[in-house]
């Protein structure tokens, strides 16, 4: 049966991995990264912010050249994303500031007197743009007082989920809050909970709260909390000083989620199952990761395009294989089909850098397996793999490189398997991409 499967796939494959008109598709949203370095915090000098593509690539956004101290959050609206917000803490001066910064990197205006005098403070937005803070035990919404916190506080992070309900934890007392739209306060987990100094908080599209313990002399983990409030451990042994302050879910269909090691200079990258690989580390710059936002915030780029018109993909019948390996698949998959395919820049245009590709279409239930962030199905991309011609980051004409696919298969049947070439021109790439 294997055998009669693999012959039925391979006519499929070489009649259906085609790319779709390239001027008829719209190029994917871009969305960046951004990380807050706060060496401050361990006296190693002024604080920053780091800006990475969904591959890890990136650079300096916000510079210590501004020779900020103190920083301790940033976010940016889902209404008007032009802003980068950065909340600034000063304890010996006893104020605290609200940076607006620009899409260049530029602090355009400072607002004073926001929450607590001398108090750190968390910013949230709402997905209707509200802006959240808190600090000393209170939640402002919009400059107002929104909630009072029950008990002597001490606010780790504050996040907002689809139904504007917020929350908060308490890292001196092992709890979480959830405050509702009309500030009303309940106690939504605690140390009964398996809450162990948590600080960090991310919600995913699903509303599912993740909740990052940050337990003293052991390793670090991540709660996953249903709305409900039924819990499972989503990753645990992360790190015996993870320093984890901040988490950050993307906003695409992977629901990746993205973790800073403040002690180790490092960002974690979760996907669904709660499998990591490492997204970056000192050697691009990371110096403390203290916040992380990501989303459609400023950045001046050029975006991913399709170009299928300069590349060909072609699968090698060779490589085809069908087996009854499940590992990596959800559960109810049969097995998996597997091949690699060749890259090749075949047009006289400028090299193409960034390069990956995006399913546009799998039939049959079947999901491709090694999709940046797990399983899925259209809309999921593959990064292209740096070997080959494209070691260096450029595939120039003529140059290819060999693209391993495995799926998941949901039936023992034939399907059709649909992508997009995505990538840039090399000669489109301005410094704001590496540098600022």
């Amino acid at each position: 049966m294997i055998s009669a499967l693999v012959a039925m796939i391979t006519a499929v494959l070489t009649c259906s991995i085609l790319f779709e008109d390239a001027l008829a598709a719209e190029p994917p949203p871009v969305n960046r990264v951004f990380v807050l370095n706060a060496p401050s915090s361990r006296s190693a000098g002024s604080d920053s912010i780091l800006t990475f593509d969904a591959l890890g690539k990136g650079g300096i956004f916000f510079g210590s050249q501004n020779r900020v101290e103190g920083a301790r959050d940033i976010v940016c609206s889902p209404i008007n994303p032009e802003p980068l917000l950065l909340s600034v803490s000063h304890f010996a001066l006893g104020k605290n500031e609200l940076l607006v910064i620009h899409a260049a990197g530029n602090v355009v205006s400072a607002i004073s007197g926001l929450g607590l005098p001398g108090d750190q403070f968390q910013l949230a937005f709402d997905r209707e743009g509200n802006l959240y803070i808190a600090s000393g035990g209170k939640i402002f919404k919009n400059g107002a007082v929104f909630a009072s916190l029950p008990g002597v506080v001490g606010e780790g992070d504050l996040v907002a989920d689809s139904s504007g309900n917020l929350y908060v934890t308490n890292t001196f007392a092992s709890q979480v809050f959830r405050i509702d739209k009309l500030g009303n306060v309940t106690l939504f987990a605690d140390a009964g909970d398996s809450l162990n100094i948590p600080i960090a908080l991310a919600v995913d599209s699903a509303d599912n709260l993740f909740v990052a313990n940050n337990t003293p002399s052991a390793a670090g983990s991540i709660l996953k909390f249903h709305p409900s409030g039924t819990s499972t451990t989503f990753a645990s042994n992360i790190s015996f000083q993870p320093g984890i302050r901040s988490m950050v879910m993307s906003v695409d269909k992977a629901d990746s989620l993205y973790v800073p090691l403040e002690n180790e200079n490092k960002i974690l990258k979760f996907d669904s199952a709660g499998n990591f690989s490492l997204f970056a580390d000192e050697r691009v710059g990371l110096n403390a990761p203290f916040g992380i936002v990501i989303g459609s915030c400023p950045v001046k780029e050029p975006l991913l395009t399709v170009v299928n018109n300069r590349v060909s993909l072609v699968p090698i019948v060779s490589t085809f294989k069908t087996t009854a390996d499940t590992s990596g698949c959800p559960a109810g998959f049969l097995g998996k089909f597997s091949f690699s395919a060749t890259l090749t820049h075949d047009s006289s245009s400028s090299p193409l850098v960034n390069l990956m590709a995006q399913v546009k279409a799998l039939t049959n239930g079947n999901l491709l397996q090694n999709a940046d962030g797990g399983p899925f199905g259209a809309g999921a991309t593959l990064s292209i793999p740096k070997t080959g011609g494209f070691a260096d980051g450029l595939l120039s004409s003529g140059e290819s490189v060999a693209v391993p696919v495995s799926i998941c298969l949901k039936n023992m049947v034939g399907f059709n398997f649909l992508v997009d070439v995505l990538g840039i021109e090399a000669s489109d790439v301005s410094n704001s991409l590496v540098q600022r």
